[in-house]
């Protein structure tokens, strides 16, 4: 059995969460985020009278991944799209992000499912504002800078 990488233990490696990966609960401070080897978000909570830490699938409200309902401050381009990486064929569905936004606001995005059957996983909700701004331009914050 291997190793785990962040404390002395072992672990099989068929284990959903990020434990199949080789990260214990026990070597991570609570809150932490990883993704799993079923691609789903986990994070570390204290389970128990002991306080033993373990993996729970899902995300925690600070989370750094996009989850659905998200409300994120860009300015709105277009509506209800998919975002396409750049670059790429769009006849693929990998070149295609898994969520897309529908417009809250003038300043307002929402984070929603995909609508063209590209399977959801997890995404970091930075790595969703830089595919947002380089598909449909500039943020509001630059844009206020741009004007001054």
């Amino acid at each position: 059995m291997p190793r785990c990488k962040n404390y002395d233990g072992y672990y099989v490696g068929k284990e959903p969460s990020p434990r199949g990966i080789g990260y214990h609960a026990q070597g991570e401070a609570v809150g932490t985020e990883r993704i799993g080897l079923d691609q789903q978000v986990w994070h570390v909570v204290e389970f128990g009278s002991k306080k033993t830490k373990r993996w729970a699938k899902g995300q925690t409200r600070t989370s750094r991944y996009v989850k659905m309902g998200h409300v994120l401050e860009l300015e709105a381009r277009e509506l209800n799209i998919g975002l396409l990486y750049p670059n790429m064929d769009p006849y693929k569905s990998t070149s295609w992000s898994p969520y897309s936004f529908e417009v809250v606001d003038k300043n307002h995005v929402q984070i929603i499912k995909n609508d063209l059957g590209i399977p959801l996983r997890p995404m970091r909700t930075s790595d969703f504002v830089e595919l947002y701004k380089k598909t449909h331009g500039i943020c509001k914050i630059e844009t206020q800078r741009e004007r001054v």
